[in-house]
């Protein structure tokens, strides 16, 4: 593991606090405070890529979040450091939740036996969770903005659900018309016209947030044909041309056109900087691309997609300051003043990128030593 990649983990284990994962360091604004809470989804992800790295300590993380206090089973939007729900969060009343985060704790339990957790109360979670879904509710974005419905969260509740039925093995004959309409609807979601799957089914918008959608539909198989992989390279193609903004030779995305947060302070439209670990989440996408890609014998796509994956890998870390994991950096490459540096979950994404990418140039390899072979 090269440097960049000791020193995320290192950010990562830093921002460790009684074994749970604050979001930054520090920042945004003057007082540098306002990062240093707990975020469930962030944790969770963080947790579920520092497995392969340290799996005791990702065990400890999801143990933790785990223990957090909910409201009818379901996660505040943020928590103290000691664990009480931050007062000024919004994402809590019934429309507003963000049930991603509430997916991911049944997506970490199914991928972390033996964990210590209480039962009754991960039972009420998944009992909430599945009424939400049933009853069609609305739900705050990632980025805890608007609220509607959105393929990101989509995607994750699809995967909560499939984890709910390793965990309680009951539930898989509740879900299977549940799921079938879930896994149909993800379809709403690609616009013919943009050529690219959009934020949501009410916004359809280019965001940043549909490849986060994607990675996990990778990771649950639903992307498997030529067909899927053709759209999610198109939505790719159409994110570089529409989100991505040059800065010193690389290219990095932006989350949305218009997008008022610039990583110190609300303001007017369109002056939201670029986020570098945007860049390794589309890095991962080409990746996961290439492992699909492969199980079809589409080997030019193989070729094709890993060559993305590295190009967008070598932007995150060739980037001027990237050691200090920022949420986002200025147009010209600098960091802003005050905005969130040593994110843990930036830090975390250009792990995982790195950690997919090479695993499939390995096997891309081998595969290639058999053909000539043959």
């Amino acid at each position: 593991m090269d440097g960049l990649l000791n020193s995320a983990l290192q950010t990562i284990k830093e921002n460790i606090f009684h074994n749970r994962v604050v979001a930054a360091a520090e920042g945004p604004g003057i007082d540098h405070k306002e990062y240093l809470h707990v975020w469930p989804r962030d944790s969770l992800m963080v947790a579920l890529e520092l497995k392969y790295f340290n799996r005791s300590l990702a065990k400890k993380i999801v143990e933790t979040i785990l223990d957090l206090p909910t409201e009818n089973g379901l996660f505040y939007q943020r928590y103290e450091l000691d664990g009480t729900p931050d007062a000024k969060a919004w994402c809590n009343g019934d429309g507003n939740r963000q049930l991603d985060q509430d997916a991911l704790k049944l997506v970490a339990v199914a991928k972390f036996p033996r964990l210590k957790f209480d039962e009754d109360k991960l039972k009420q979670c998944y009992e909430s969770l599945l009424k939400h879904i049933v009853d069609n509710k609305t739900v705050t974005d990632v980025w805890e903005q608007k609220k509607g419905h959105f393929f990101y969260t989509h995607a994750t509740l699809i995967w909560g659900l499939k984890s709910a039925e390793k965990i309680f093995p009951e539930s898989k004959k509740r879900h299977k018309k549940i799921l079938k309409k879930l896994i149909k609807d993800l379809d709403s979601y690609y616009d013919e016209n943009l050529k690219s799957f959009v934020k949501g089914l009410e916004e359809r918008i280019i965001d940043l947030e549909v490849v986060l959608g994607l990675n996990i539909l990778f990771e649950l198989n639903l992307i498997k044909t030529k067909e899927n992989i053709e759209k999610v390279l198109s939505t790719l193609q159409v994110i570089e041309d529409e989100l991505s903004v040059n800065i010193r030779n690389f290219k990095i995305p932006i989350r949305y056109k218009d997008d008022f947060w610039n990583g110190e302070s609300v303001g007017h439209n369109g002056n939201g900087r670029p986020w570098p670990m945007g860049a390794a989440m589309i890095s991962q996408a080409y990746s996961y691309v290439s492992v699909v890609a492969l199980s079809l014998g589409e080997y030019k796509l193989v070729k094709k997609s890993l060559k993305h994956a590295k190009r967008w890998l070598n932007y995150v870390k060739k980037l001027p300051n990237i050691e200090k994991f920022p949420e986002q950096i200025d147009f010209d490459g600098s960091l802003p003043q005050f905005g969130p540096k040593n994110l843990t979950w930036c830090a975390s994404e250009i792990i995982k990128a790195d950690r997919l990418y090479s695993r499939m140039i390995k096997i891309w390899e081998n595969k290639k030593a058999l053909l000539i072979n043959n």
